[in-house]
């Protein structure tokens, strides 16, 4: 009996009717992801390292009156490869700030680079000359 391929039975007596390919092709996941931009960016994201916060909002009164009225709800992500927390979050946290509070019909995907501190030091400009070339085919 042909082996099964991807979780896929064999006809009794025959080869699978789906191919590698069409199996892929078929996959809800890849579907989804297939349907818009954003929706590849999120799966992606979703499975690979990502520092995640979480920043809710709750009326005070209510907390006083033990108990809690949430108000409103922020989740952010940042990819985690190659970073840091402390060098990620506080970037992710202010270029998030702008949505906090609003009611979002779907996810925002925003790219910006944390700036790391530092300082450059130019000394006095000098001018130096490029050395003379001498010139070939001449005698």
């Amino acid at each position: 009996m042909p082996p099964i391929r991807a979780g896929l039975p064999a006809p009794p007596g025959g080869e699978s009717v789906f191919i590698p390919g069409m199996i892929e092709f078929a996959n809800p996941v890849s579907q989804f992801k297939r349907s818009d931009p954003k929706n590849e960016f999120h799966v992606d994201q979703a499975a690979s390292n990502v520092y995640y916060v979480v920043a809710s909002a709750y009326d005070y009164q209510s907390i006083a009156a033990k108990r809690r009225v949430l108000l409103w709800r922020t989740r952010m992500t940042v990819a985690a490869d190659g970073v840091s927390q402390e060098q990620t979050l506080p970037t992710l946290v202010a270029s998030a700030a702008p949505f906090f509070g609003r009611d979002m019909p779907e996810a925002e995907i925003l790219s910006k680079r944390a700036l790391r501190e530092g300082t450059v030091e130019v000394g006095t400009p000098t001018v130096v000359e490029s050395p003379a070339v001498p010139r070939s085919g001449k005698k």
